[in-house]
């Protein structure tokens, strides 16, 4: 999942502590690291819920919460 979002992730000021996560944090950097999370959260978000959509049997009964 990273590595597919990668080009849309905020670069860091510390390319270091970006790449072997050690050096000092700015609060730029703070923020940035803030930014990436999120996006990437809301990504995995809408692949688990393709992937659950998707699964669902034709064959059965659709239950209020599916249907929600």
């Amino acid at each position: 999942m990273h590595d597919s979002l990668e080009h849309t992730f905020e670069a860091y000021q510390n390319q270091e502590l970006a790449t072997t996560g050690e050096g000092p944090i700015s609060e730029s950097d703070k923020q940035t690291l803030k930014h990436n999370l999120r996006k990437q959260d809301l990504f995995e978000q809408a692949l688990y819920f393709s992937e659950n959509l998707f699964q669902i049997n034709a064959h059965k009964a659709l239950s209020p919460a599916l249907l929600l």
